[in-house]
C-alpha cells in the first residue's frame, strides 16, 4: 500500500484473520462477551514478530440498570 514507507522484507503483504465469539445473556440487565482472535501474516520475512501468529482474546461484562 506504501512502497515508499514500507519496506517489504518487514512489512506483511497479506493476512488472515478468523475469529469466534460467545455471548451470555444472563438476564435482562446484565450481559457478558468472549471474543477470539488468530490471525496469520504472510510475507515480511527479515521480522521475527510476523513469523508467529498472533491471538487475541477481548471479554466485556455490560450492566444496564
Amino acid at each position: 500500500a506504501f512502497p515508499v514507507f514500507a519496506d517489504p522484507a518487514q512489512s506483511a503483504t497479506r493476512a488472515f484473520a478468523w475469529g469466534a465469539g460467545l455471548n451470555w445473556h444472563l438476564n435482562r440487565n446484565v450481559k457478558l462477551q468472549f471474543n477470539y482472535i488468530n490471525t496469520d501474516f504472510e510475507g515480511g520475512d527479515a521480522n521475527p514478530a510476523l513469523a508467529q501468529r498472533e491471538h487475541l482474546v477481548l471479554t466485556r461484562a455490560q450492566f444496564a440498570f
